[in-house]
């Protein structure tokens, strides 16, 4: 199978004007992360990661500033916690549900519920039947 590789001389490339690059957290010329970007959490156990993780998702969910950095407008977000027991993170999220005082969430906020722990981005399968779950939730924003 031969590649299309395509190899352009620096002013080439940057004379393109190429949308697809909003932010959903930054500002245009500064954007912290991007919307059809990955963003990745590591750190040791117990480093605060997936509390982090919460709290950048509720505001995602409800478009308020995080941590004094814009969130544009609101977006839909799924949680998928693939390390710790099932019913901590559901009192996790019910104590950060009760005690949130900003923007309305709607239904923005989904979580992956089973089977828990097995999720991997790795598998093509996997990847293919996420899609397939939440293409069919009907976006609210």
């Amino acid at each position: 199978m031969e590649l299309d590789v395509v190899i352009v001389p620096l002013a080439e490339f940057i004379a393109v004007d190429e949308p697809g690059a909003e932010p959903l957290l930054g500002k245009p010329d500064a954007i912290l992360i991007p919307e059809n970007g990955d963003v990745m959490f590591y750190g040791d156990g117990g480093a605060g990661k997936t509390t982090l993780a919460i709290d950048l998702g509720f505001h995602l969910a409800a478009g308020d500033t995080w941590l004094g950095i814009p969130v544009p407008h609101p977006v839909r977000v799924l949680l998928i916690e693939n390390e710790g027991p099932r019913p901590l993170l559901r009192q996790k999220l019910k104590r950060k549900r009760e005690a949130w005082n900003g923007g309305d969430l709607g239904d923005r906020v989904d979580v992956f519920e089973r089977p828990w722990r097995e999720f991997t981005f790795a598998s093509e399968q996997w990847r293919e039947e996420l899609a397939l779950k939440v293409a069919g939730r009907a976006p609210t924003c």
